[in-house]
């Protein structure tokens, strides 16, 4: 039993940090500040966030949206963390390159086919300086508990969790955020294509006209784009709504759950 756990937790490590085996640089980095990396990064997955680990049919583990955000008019407020921007690379697989991408190209799908079309199999990404967001402190909630704003939607789903026995230290809430603003993007392609005067990475992509793009070059892109690339979690302990008139409102317990617990917790 002791072996399969072990091998369950590296399991999870892998697909909650997103590391092909090992920690990539800006994962890494931000595991310096007990950051989790989010895999893949999103442009949605701010303070606020609240989310819980499932497991999908072929049994990894992933995160699962349960309120886009717990607050029905959250003000985040710039956090304490400021890195320069990532040095090293890493060599991505194309399906983690194009969803990172999700909201700046017109189609998915096709960008993925048009790439694998023009033998692109793999991107070097270059992460920007990280920045973070974070709840503002009378918005943060601990074990001592607090009444706070709950967003209509999330109150009803929260209060449904906990009359079924699901919510107690099993759904959390991002309290601080790392964001990356900038991306450089290095298609590894094959000599016999990169040569050909027609071929442009920036077009097998196919942004929308209001991201920001710039070429390097053919096979390099420099992209303008704000990233959630890590987070730090409370987890929620109580949630009693207060049944008072007006906004939806609760008392809401909980505590902060480190990197390494959090992975501990999704192996339960």
């Amino acid at each position: 039993m002791k072996v399969v756990s072990k091998l369950l937790l590296l399991v999870l490590v892998f697909f909650l940090v997103g590391c092909n085996g090992r920690l990539g640089p800006l994962a890494k980095e931000l595991s310096n500040y007990d950051y989790s990396f989010y895999n893949p990064p999103r442009s949605n997955h701010g303070p606020g966030w609240t989310f819980r680990f499932v497991k999908t049919h072929d049994g990894k583990t992933v995160t699962q949206t349960v309120c886009e955000n717990l607050y029905p008019d959250i003000q985040t407020l710039d956090g304490s963390l400021s890195l320069p921007a990532i040095k090293d690379k890493e060599t991505r697989a194309i399906d983690f390159s194009v969803n990172l991408l999700d909201g700046l190209i017109k189609n998915v799908g096709e960008a993925k086919l048009n790439l694998s079309n023009n033998k692109i199999q793999e991107i070097s990404i270059k992460w920007g300086p990280v920045t973070s967001k974070e709840i503002p402190l009378e918005r943060r909630f601990d074990k001592n508990g607090k009444v706070v704003p709950i967003s209509p939607r999330c109150h009803a789903t929260l209060l449904d969790l906990k009359n079924r026995g699901e919510l107690e230290n099993s759904i959390f809430v991002v309290q601080e955020a790392a964001i990356v603003n900038s991306l450089v993007y290095d298609a590894k392609v094959d000599s016999s294509i990169q040569g050909s005067v027609n071929f442009s990475f920036k077009k097998l992509l196919e942004f929308t006209p209001k991201a920001k793009v710039t070429e390097n070059n053919q096979t390099s892109l420099v992209i303008e784009a704000s990233r959630y690339v890590g987070y730090r979690a409370v987890a929620l302990m109580e949630f009693v709504p207060t049944n008072l008139l007006g906004p939806e409102t609760a008392t809401v317990k909980g505590k902060i759950v480190p990197r390494e617990q959090l992975i501990k917790i999704a192996a339960d």
